[in-house]
């Protein structure tokens, strides 16, 4: 059949000049709906996606090689979080906002170094050293003294700007992450920025509510006058914010799943795969260790339940072994008790025992790359 005699909507979702313009007035479940229509359908969304959800457009206003970050992301577990995540998720741009970038502990340095060498100068509030390498090393930031000061679970917040073509000027600030970062993200004010980008995979984590419904559920008991403009802020992006004493639509009430265990690799999670094929294989965090082929953040399970105050309230375990080198967390199942964790855990034990005795070897053995892959197995067969 020749292509004019083929009906009107195939040749429309055969022509990406056509069909780009309609699907970017889809939400993102309707996306996934039409995924599931026919082959000539799914095609067409699936390479609309491809370009709509490019995570590289996004980081080349910020790098010039977008690759080059995402190298350096995987190498120091970075996640991008924020309202830069939920603008890659809702196809949205928000003029005033930067990007933000959390890191656990351990890599800050390496992360601040490479912002440095991308022509990012550090900006230091009245209390930093006015040198990075000095600041990044100096006792935690008052968490009082920062615009995130009431956002629990961050040691610092360092800043770094740069002169944009456009005559703006670029943003970037690093959240150093106490423990993990997923632990700072689920400790957000409200549901609809709990979104997560780390070097392969993009997180949406209440993706119903927060891209279909607008709705975000408030998830702190704070009331001051900052978290209001925080609020007003996303209010004005199009969110309506509740908490559990409001009249919530009672498929968005079902699609929070309150006292339901979810995991961030689970069927409720929004994921996007982001192509990566050009990476170089990642820099182990020693010599002795496996490189990771996913972020630490891919293992976390959590539990949304209700506070005192009808807010949402995030319930989940902190976890770390010696022979892990990054946190983990989880809800109410310890880690510790998976029997083939504690082997992996009980052999990597030994074999850094023997190594620091008999070769005398200081560099450790950690197996996270095992460690995700066992307890991702394990929830994908529970949950």
């Amino acid at each position: 059949m020749s292509e004019e005699n083929r009906p009107l909507l195939f040749r429309v979702i055969s022509d990406p000049s056509i069909y780009d313009s309609l699907f970017a007035t889809c939400s993102a479940m309707t996306l996934v709906l039409l995924l599931r229509t026919c082959s000539r359908m799914n095609q067409s969304v699936k390479d609309y996606i491809s370009r709509a959800f490019n995570i590289n457009h996004l980081l080349s206003q910020y790098f010039s090689d977008p690759m080059a970050f995402r190298y350096v992301q995987a190498c120091t577990a970075t996640i991008i979080a924020g309202s830069s995540a939920l603008q890659f998720f809702d196809r949205s741009f928000y003029r005033e906002s930067d990007l933000d970038l959390y890191v656990p502990m351990p890599q800050r340095v390496q992360l601040g170094r490479y912002l440095l060498r991308e022509g990012y100068k550090f900006v230091p509030t009245s209390w930093q050293h006015p040198t990075f390498e000095v600041a990044v090393l100096e006792e935690r930031v008052a968490r009082a003294s920062t615009n995130y000061g009431q956002l629990k679970g961050i040691a610092g917040v360092f800043t770094f700007k740069k002169p944009a073509s456009c005559g703006q000027e670029l943003k970037i600030q690093i959240m150093v992450a106490c423990r993990s970062t997923m632990d700072v993200v689920l400790r957000y004010h409200s549901t609809c920025v709990m979104n997560i980008i780390t070097f392969n995979r993009a997180y949406c984590l209440y993706p119903r509510t927060t891209l279909e419904d607008r709705i975000s559920l408030i998830c702190t008991d704070r009331d001051d006058a900052v978290i209001q403009h925080v609020y007003e802020r996303y209010r004005r992006r199009g969110w309506t914010l509740v908490t559990f004493a409001d009249d919530i639509p009672l498929l968005a009430h079902d699609s929070f799943q309150v006292d339901t265990r979810r995991w961030i690799g689970g069927g409720h999670v929004w994921s996007i795969h982001l192509p990566c094929t050009f990476l170089p294989i990642i820099t182990p965090v020693t010599p002795c260790s496996i490189p990771l082929t996913c972020d630490p953040i891919s293992t976390s399970r959590w539990t949304l339940t209700y506070s005192s105050e009808a807010t949402g309230k995030m319930k989940f375990l902190h976890y770390r072994d010696a022979q892990l080198y990054y946190w983990y967390i989880s809800d109410n199942i310890r880690m510790s008790r998976i029997p083939s964790v504690v082997f992996l855990l009980d052999a990597a034990r030994k074999v850094n025992v023997h190594s620091r005795h008999h070769f005398h070897q200081e560099e450790h053995h950690y197996v996270d790359e095992r460690f995700i892959r066992l307890w991702n197995d394990f929830n994908s067969i529970i949950l």
